[in-house]
């Protein structure tokens, strides 16, 4: 099972969802720490995120974190999703 966690910046949403994994022993994943870790590596990516104050686009998004879970959490199963995906 898969959980997402959505909600405003200061909601709990962060704390709910990283007390819920340790309960659960989930897979966590927070978007927001993600993006800061790789526009540490990244210059384009931080150029956006940081400098731009822009959101990077669903797609590319959706191509860094298909990455990321190929190799964190290959099945995808029981992962619990903080802040992601930010639309329909």
């Amino acid at each position: 099972m898969n959980i997402v966690f959505l909600g405003p910046q200061g909601s709990g949403k962060g704390t709910q969802a990283t007390l819920l994994a340790e309960k659960l022993g989930y897979f966590y994943f927070e978007s927001g720490d993600f993006l800061r870790d790789l526009a540490k590596k990244d210059k384009r990516i931080d150029e956006i995120i940081n400098t731009k104050g822009r959101l990077v686009e669903d797609n590319e998004m959706f191509s860094l974190i298909k990455a990321y879970f190929e190799e964190k959490s290959p099945l995808g199963d029981n992962t619990i999703l903080d802040g992601y995906p930010r639309s329909v």
